[in-house]
């Protein structure tokens, strides 16, 4: 397996991840063996980076991957992503922080090494089925950034994606 520094992070990620989404169901439908032989061979074959999020099966990906991973106690990279609700857009900091920690508690983690948004990113907000926020939304005051920095100055978030796409632009 190769590993590849993810931007300026520290993280030394496989170059090939365990995707843990809806589309493979095998960490939202599949058999606790099933999950747990998958996770076994791709920690075998050298695979350190898993990647979640809410959205893949309503938190049962999150659930599921966080069970294996505490039972087999593996130095793995977890990323996991959160998604705000229309409800939430009130205070886009506090429901940023809300996510995050509801996720480190299905995941069973302390921390996630790396955080993502799962939401679009528009011109406007559209409160239809696919939620979407603004650019303002994410990177405002009070917005998704600064309650991912928020987590991060806690030690519950390694990086975000904000933060490698920032660093990796601005070179």
């Amino acid at each position: 397996m190769h590993y590849r520094t993810l931007g300026e992070t520290g993280l030394e990620i496989s170059e090939i991840g365990f995707g843990c989404g809806n589309n493979a169901v095998l960490m939202v439908r599949a058999s606790y063996a099933e999950q747990l032989q998958a996770v076994r061979r791709a920690l075998d074959l050298g695979i350190n980076y898993f990647d979640t999020a809410f959205a893949y099966g309503l938190g049962k990906s999150e659930e599921n991957l966080g069970k294996i991973l505490n039972e087999l106690g593996a130095p793995v990279v977890v990323s996991t992503k959160i998604r705000l609700e229309p409800e939430g857009v009130a205070d886009i900091k506090s429901a940023t922080i809300r996510a995050v920690e509801a996720g480190l508690k299905r995941l069973r983690r302390d921390r996630v090494d790396l955080i993502q948004l799962h939401n679009r990113v528009t011109l406007e907000r559209n409160p239809g089925k696919r939620f979407s926020l603004t650019a303002k939304d994410v990177v405002g005051p009070g917005g998704v950034v600064d309650g991912f920095k928020e987590m991060r100055d806690k030690g519950k978030v390694r990086a975000s994606a904000a933060w490698v796409m920032q660093r990796l632009c601005t070179k």
